[in-house]
């Protein structure tokens, strides 16, 4: 794997490692601090600040012509396992 590759891949773990505990801390919905009157993000909300991270690191290898094998999926309709309708 040539050093540009590497340097990308790294960026890209980074931001995995930064948005980790901000996600796992983060409350399934989005919230509102009364006190500073500002929102609280959800978990998913910063999934999606993550992902648009990863994908501006992406564009930015692709722009220079590296190609560091990543792709993300694109929004997709969240199914809830406890939801599910049974046919009997």
């Amino acid at each position: 794997m040539t050093e540009e590759k590497m340097e990308y891949r790294n960026r890209v773990k980074g931001i995995f490692k930064r948005f980790a505990p901000k996600i796992e801390n983060a409350p399934a919905k989005r919230g509102w601090n009364r006190i500073l009157g500002q929102p609280i993000a959800s978990q998913m909300d910063l999934k999606r600040q993550r992902d648009a991270a990863i994908k501006d690191v992406i564009e930015e290898a692709t722009l220079f012509g590296v190609n560091i094998d990543l792709t993300l999926k694109e929004d997709e309709e969240y199914e809830s396992p406890f939801e599910k309708t049974t046919d009997e």
